[in-house]
């Protein structure tokens, strides 16, 4: 069953009873160590403390008498008083019996060498027992309590599940130890949960701050690692009384096995402190890196002096720094939210806090009554209900106000995700253009948030800044719109749950926004289609009273010209003639050329040999450019494909941007170069010339019908050519610089087949 709390987080109830369950596991083990422990304090022990099978430990207060006496580390009792060593409790039992401070006789068996001491009894008091239990006690306790919080604040969350068992495993360690010790009454379990410890740091390690191999990869990991550490365990229980030298031994590399998984720990967390892109890995990495430094800086100094140089040092202060990492741990989720648990903790917290203050207001209240008015009162059924009152009245606000404060001490800054939602959806409708969003977004989260830097970006290049926090994909239902990429927050603090809901939030209204402003942008853009068709529609009838009314008498007029220029000899008439009837023609492919602008083109698409098209371009230009003094270049691409396309159509679009060439470059000469190129299934063909260029605020219009620079141009000749390749299935493209000349690029596609393919436009 799935239960929603009232901030949207998924509870697990079969989560609630596994944490509860191990809760009370933890609890029990813990009473039940420290029952057991306490019952030494204020009895005679025999000035040390050995295992069940005779072997002594390093585990001691320094003023204890079996240190004194020099008892021997890693040795074993085989005698004591003459008679062989039994066992644990019956050593115990005899020390008890004997006087305070009467010696006891050992033989001791250390590396195949007997040695025989006489160790005074001495009385196990209080401050003995917090130096050596207690320090395992309450390492055990913090870590089995940070367990069991990270794993319900954030148990879906394999990092944090990670660390869990790992705490789990050590504080369970560090309570058997103690249990192992005193009466042993959990068997032998302690020597299997030490050799699963390694591969519980190294899972943790594995997944934290980011995973850091792939999910298999660990888990199978995981499962070869503790299926092994079950068996070595297994065996090292095994052998504690049949061979407990060999069972110390194998103990023995089970914690050199703790110690290398702790130093490859601090090298992965090193590594992701210097490495990590992310401030947030990195801020979480530091934290913990400090923790796990706190807490095994003296392991990482006395283990080697106690394993390699021999010195008698007490395990009680190895491990005494222990519970600084767990501390570590939840510091970082209370204040650096290292395991995105605030949410969790603000609302404990709140509720906590409001619980206390109205119970201390109710407390005041009563005891003021009680000493003044009332005496009784605290025993009175009334104060009951004047307690329920008092709650009634004062928990809700009280809740508000420590809320509030809780949320200013987490966020440092008061934010308010309804009212910046509200406030940027009230901008992004006055918002007409992306360009507008992008800036208005930038501008309004960098504040709200302060953020070092905020990015809109269409093509999402944002997001391969190496610098990014945070980044969420901007689209309308299946639309990709583009991507928001935050940066880190000038204060440093990582990003909250709140903060992710609102970045979320406002991606979700810039995907309407953008698609509302491309909407506006298409229904613009249909309405100038709308109006550049009823242009077309009103040219075509003026262009057929055009022919009706102008062609004829032109005819006329052109006829005559041409019989008086027969019937004279007079070279100035015959001049002046030619000027009448060149200016007819002139006039006349005017008139056509309106005429054929208004028609609709008709073309024939067929397979056409691109080469051949531009050799007859070239002869039919070639005496202008001669005259002008221009250097005509054409190279046509080897192994060209035919291009589907009207030829006819195509020599005229290539004549009018090369005449058009040749008029910029006049009399000064220069170099026009007509060149093609294949690329995949798309034919490219460039016209290119030396003149004075196309300005760049006049470039974008090169293609608008009656658009023209020149006093005497009709602004119809390259919108004629954008037609026809809008006709055909090409496109046409224009660069220029000003000063060094313009390239106009035809793009055609690749015929599929020779046969002739009739289109209507």
């Amino acid at each position: 069953m799935i239960i929603r709390d009232r901030e949207g987080t998924f509870v697990s109830r079969r989560g609630l009873i596994g944490i509860v369950a191990l809760t009370l596991v933890a609890g029990g083990l813990l009473l039940t160590v420290v029952s057991d422990s306490s019952r030494m304090v204020g009895r005679t022990f025999p000035g040390f403390l050995i295992w069940d099978n005779g072997m002594l430990l390093a585990f001691h207060d320094a003023d204890w008498t079996g240190i004194s006496a020099g008892l021997p580390t890693y040795g074993r009792i085989v005698e004591v008083d003459g008679a062989p060593f039994q066992d644990r409790a019956s050593l115990m039992d005899l020390a008890s019996r004997r006087p305070l401070g009467t010696p006891i006789h050992y033989e001791i068996l250390k590396r195949g060498r007997r040695i025989a001491l006489d160790v005074p009894t001495m009385r196990f008091s209080l401050a003995a027992y917090l130096g050596t239990f207690g320090i395992y006690i309450f390492g055990g306790l913090i870590c089995l309590a940070t367990a069991l919080a990270v794993l319900y604040l954030k148990r879906n969350a394999a990092d944090a599940r990670a660390l869990s068992v790992m705490l789990f495993n050590i504080g369970s360690v560090l309570l058997l130890a103690v249990d192992f010790i005193g009466t042993s009454r959990f068997g032998r379990i302690l020597p299997v949960l030490e050799a699963m410890t390694p591969i519980s740091i190294l899972g943790f390690v594995a997944v934290f701050p980011g995973r850091r191999f792939r999910e298999t990869t660990i888990r199978n990991f995981l499962v070869v690692g503790y299926s092994a550490s079950v068996v070595y365990g297994a065996v090292e229980a095994a052998l504690f009384y049949s061979d407990p030298e060999l069972s110390r031994r194998l103990g023995d590399f089970a914690y050199i096995g703790i110690a290398l998984a702790l130093g490859l720990a601090m090298l992965a967390l090193g590594h992701s402190l210097l490495r990590e892109d992310s401030s947030t890995h990195r801020v979480r990495a530091a934290i913990v890196f400090a923790g796990v430094l706190s807490a095994c800086l003296m392991p990482a100094v006395a283990l080697p002096a106690f394993f390699l140089l021999g010195w008698n040092i007490s395990w009680s202060l190895i491990f005494a720094p222990i519970f600084f990492f767990p501390i570590a741990v939840l510091y970082a989720v209370i204040r650096h939210d290292l395991f995105e648990a605030e949410r969790f903790i603000r609302l404990s917290l709140g509720y906590s806090v409001a619980s206390a203050m109205a119970t201390l207001l109710y407390s005041i209240i009563l005891f003021t009554l009680d000493w003044t008015i009332f005496p009784d009162l605290a025993t009175n059924p009334v104060a009951a209900l004047l307690f329920v009152l008092v709650l009634a009245v004062s928990f809700n606000p009280i809740l508000e106000r420590t809320q509030a404060a809780l949320d200013r001490y987490f966020y440092r800054t008061v934010v308010d995700p309804g009212r910046v939602l509200e406030d940027l959806a009230a901008d992004l409708t006055e918002c007409d253009d992306e360009e507008a969003i992008r800036s208005c977004v930038e501008e309004k989260l960098r504040a709200a948030l302060n953020l070092e830097w905020v990015k809109l970006d269409r093509d999402g290049a944002g997001g391969n800044r190496d610098d990014v926090e945070l980044g969420f994909p901007v689209s309308f239902r299946s639309e990709d719109l583009g991507t928001l990429s935050c940066g880190g927050k000038l204060s440093g603090a990582p990003f909250a749950a709140m903060d992710r809901d609102l970045l979320l939030g406002v991606a979700s209204q810039i995907g309407i926004a953008m698609r509302n402003v491309r909407s506006m942008a298409a229904l613009r853009d249909a309405q100038r289609e709308l109006l550049r068709k009823e242009r077309l529609a009103t040219m075509g009838e003026l262009a057929g009273s055009v022919a009706h009314g102008v062609r004829n008498p032109l005819s006329g007029i052109r006829a005559s010209a041409q019989m008086a220029r027969q019937q004279t000899a007079e070279p100035e008439m015959q001049e002046t003639l030619s000027n009448i009837i060149s200016e007819s023609d002139r006039l006349e492919r005017r008139v056509r050329a309106l005429l054929d602008f208004s028609r609709p083109f008709q073309p024939t698409i067929e397979a056409v040999d691109v080469g051949s098209i531009l050799e007859s371009v070239r002869h039919s230009i070639e005496p202008q450019a001669r005259r002008q003094g221009v250097v005509l270049e054409v190279d046509v691409g080897s192994d060209l494909e035919r291009a589907a396309c009207d030829a006819d159509f195509l020599e005229e679009a290539l004549l009018e941007l090369a005449g058009n060439a040749l008029r910029l470059m006049g009399e000064a000469g220069g170099r026009l170069r007509l060149s093609t190129a294949q690329s995949g299934q798309t034919i490219r063909i460039r016209v290119e010339d030396d003149g004075p260029g196309i300005p760049e605020n006049v470039r974008s219009r090169v293609f608008d019908l009656f658009f023209t620079t020149r006093s005497e141009g009709t602004g119809m000749g390259l919108a004629v050519v954008k037609r026809i390749l809008d006709s055909v299935g090409g496109t046409i493209a224009v660069s220029s610089e000003p000063g060094r000349g313009a390239a106009f690029e035809i793009t055609l596609p690749v015929a599929m087949d020779d046969r002739v393919r009739a289109s209507g436009s």
